[in-house]
């Protein structure tokens, strides 16, 4: 069985701090498995788990995520993944638009297409910006259809089975 994910001592070290938050890690995910990291409190399975999905580069150690670098092939990967984050990962600093069209760049969407695929599921809708990510989420979730969302969902699962 390929494996989609594969580390060979795997380090990562905050810049400022003595200790790593990540020290030699060596595990691989196979192409069917489903995985979690189970932990204290800073043991570095939110680290993993940002350097798996491009948000942290690597100290030192090798990763591979589908046969790619995720140090240099972050489009590539990011279009080909998805994570169900804990928390929302909205930016509540800026729209609910402003969300949409960041995310749509991730996964290789042009800005006119963005811009015509938020207006969509937008429509007529202001969403303002707020300090509350919960409200953030809220309007997003209350301005999609489900029915818009499905097909993109679909594509992308294929990949799953």
């Amino acid at each position: 069985m390929p494996s989609v994910v594969i580390t060979n001592g795997l380090v990562k070290t905050y810049t400022g701090s003595a200790e790593p938050a990540v020290d030699g890690i060596d595990f691989s995910v196979g192409d069917v498995e489903c995985f979690g990291f189970l932990g204290p409190n800073g043991a570095g399975k939110t680290t993993i788990m940002q350097m798996i999905c491009c948000r942290v580069n690597r100290t030192d150690g090798s990763l591979e995520v589908l046969g790619l670098d995720p140090n240099g092939d972050e489009r590539r990967i990011k279009a080909q993944i998805g994570v169900v984050p804990q928390e929302t990962n909205l930016d509540t600093i800026v729209s609910v638009q402003e969300n949409l069209l960041t995310h749509a760049g991730y996964f290789g969407i042009g800005k006119a297409e963005a811009r015509r695929r938020s207006a969509e599921v937008l429509g007529d809708r202001v969403v303002p910006h707020t300090e509350d990510g919960e409200a953030l989420l809220k309007a997003v979730n209350d301005a999609a259809s489900p029915t818009r969302l499905r097909p993109s969902a679909r594509r992308r699962s294929k990949t799953c089975s």
